[in-house]
């Protein structure tokens, strides 16, 4: 008895097409997940950069038992014109000027990404000073305050996952949540 063979040929164009149809479909429902996780990614990495430059401030306070400030800036000196998206310095304040003098600067931040805005209430408008025990005093006094830092579309579409708040209580301690009440 002889057996026939059938030769494979491949794929027919009916199966082919079915076979980019799911394909399609499942682009189309894992890409809209897939820019979330992208975007909320984005968004605790730039709140994590500012997040280290606290938690090394109050660290570098208590170690080197001096007052460590951290403040707005432009270029390699404090100014209380910038914004803090616009990037950030670290120093210790040797001599409690609130000034960046010659061999005080422990670290300089960059600017948060494009699209990112990092505001704050009126305790520390311009810098805050971790002391020597980690407790922080703010430019605006004494309280604890709120850092909110926002994805440029999260007023646009009023969705708190594109948006992180960073509480400060006044003994120095940071705590991160989802959401901000308010973004600028």
């Amino acid at each position: 008895m002889r057996k026939s063979l059938r030769k494979l040929q491949g794929f027919t164009v009916v199966e082919l097409m079915i076979t980019l149809v799911v394909i399609a479909i499942l682009a189309a429902v894992a890409a809209p997940s897939f820019v979330d996780l992208l975007r909320n990614n984005r968004l605790a990495s730039q709140t994590n950069l500012f997040a280290t430059a606290l938690s090394l401030a109050r660290s570098e306070a208590v170690k080197r038992n001096v007052n460590v400030v951290v403040c707005k800036r432009n270029g390699a000196a404090c100014d209380n014109n910038a914004n803090w998206e616009d990037g950030w310095i670290v120093f210790a304040d040797i001599d409690n000027d609130v000034t960046v003098d010659a061999n005080e600067t422990i670290r300089l931040f960059e600017e948060l990404d494009n699209g990112y805005t990092l505001r704050v209430g009126n305790t520390y408008t311009n810098w805050l000073r971790y002391m020597p025990k980690g407790d922080v005093r703010g430019s605006g006094g004494v309280n604890g305050d709120t850092f909110r830092l926002c994805a440029s579309d999260a007023l646009a579409v009023n969705d708190p996952n594109r948006s992180r708040s960073l509480n400060i209580n006044f003994s120095g301690r940071v705590s991160l949540a989802e959401g901000t009440t308010a973004c600028p």
